[in-house]
């Protein structure tokens, strides 16, 4: 099966961060607008084996990755949200990047949600941020942050976390053991 499509929104200001194919041959695409933080909107997208939108489901936070579930066709997806504060700016601005950063206030919150195959909301997990895997053996979640790795039950139940690790981007893998 191939396809080609458009992207639901601006295409000069949105990107197909991630995609994962359903069994059926359906597709869950992560749109990401680079102005997300500005309040551009980010979403989900469900497309038919032909390419047609089945559903599309708008987000308040940077979806960066999405898995699909193939026991079911849950998809989880997990991104972040980035605002800043430039209240610590007076009427003089910085000379440097490193200067402005130095006084730009950034919260990010971070976020993973499971949805049903039809794109409604299961629940949603407050840890993640970078990269998610589900394990098909027992549909677990795999999910990265900035420091830390996390398992969660395909219900949502922290199994186990993992933390102090490097303070950056994270990929994640899953590799199936061998049958008996």
């Amino acid at each position: 099966m191939q396809f080609k499509t458009k992207l639901t929104l601006d295409a000069s200001n949105t990107g197909a961060f991630s995609i994962d194919v359903n069994p059926n041959g359906s597709v869950w695409i992560a749109e990401q607008n680079v102005y997300e933080e500005y309040g551009s909107k980010n979403r989900l997208v469900k497309r038919s084996p032909d390419g047609g939108i089945l559903k599309i489901v708008d987000m308040d936070f940077s979806p960066i990755r999405v898995r699909i579930d193939g026991s079911d066709g849950s998809v989880w997806t997990t991104g972040m949200r980035k605002e800043r504060d430039f209240s610590g700016i007076g009427d003089e601005w910085p000379e440097t990047l490193d200067e402005l950063n130095e006084l730009v206030i950034t919260k990010t919150e971070t976020f993973t949600r499971k949805y049903d195959p039809e794109g409604n909301l299961v629940f949603e997990i407050s840890e993640g941020g970078y990269s998610i895997e589900l394990d098909q053996s027992d549909r677990s979640a795999w999910i990265a942050g900035k420091t830390n790795i996390w398992h969660y039950s395909a219900s949502g139940q922290n199994l186990t976390s993992y933390a102090g690790s490097s303070d950056g981007q994270k990929w994640l893998a899953i590799v199936p053991g061998k049958s008996n």
